[in-house]
């Protein structure tokens, strides 16, 4: 079992999340230091990405100089509360990057090794985008 999380009321739309002896302030608003729930869903979501995206990387000996990722979420059109679809976009650089090696890895990390990507593609379709040195990767030129 992972470490658990103490979720504290502070008073009107402010809540106070404890883990690992961090704290991070949610509200729904958008005050400034204050994040979303929805935010740190997005977040988890990443960060379990580029973690496994990392492992990829050393298992598949890819040149890669440094990466981003990013999230985003729609949500339903007849319940607003509900995420339903998930876009991940993956910013990498480097020189000789190989593309097909790279969309493998990709592929193996959200789709067979983030387990928060598994758990979301339960209720929400996930689907990634690629860009490598600036530039847009068409995935269906590749065969993965």
């Amino acid at each position: 079992m992972i470490n658990g999380a103490t979720i504290k009321w502070q008073g009107g739309q402010r809540i106070e999340a404890v883990i690992d002896k961090r704290i991070i302030v949610l509200s729904p608003t958008s005050e400034n230091d204050t994040v979303s729930p929805g935010s740190i869903f997005l977040i988890s979501l990443g960060s379990s990405c580029a973690v496994e995206m990392i492992s990829q990387i050393k298992i598949n000996k890819l040149d890669i100089e440094s990466f981003e990722i990013n999230t985003q979420a729609a949500k339903d059109k007849e319940n607003k509360n509900i995420f339903n679809a998930f876009e991940i976009e993956f910013v990498f650089s480097g020189k000789s990057i190989n593309i097909p090696k790279l969309l493998n890895s990709i592929q193996t990390a959200v789709y067979e090794n983030s387990g928060i990507a598994i758990m979301i593609s339960k209720f929400a379709k996930i689907d990634y985008s690629l860009f490598v040195n600036g530039k847009p990767i068409n995935k269906s030129d590749y065969s993965v």
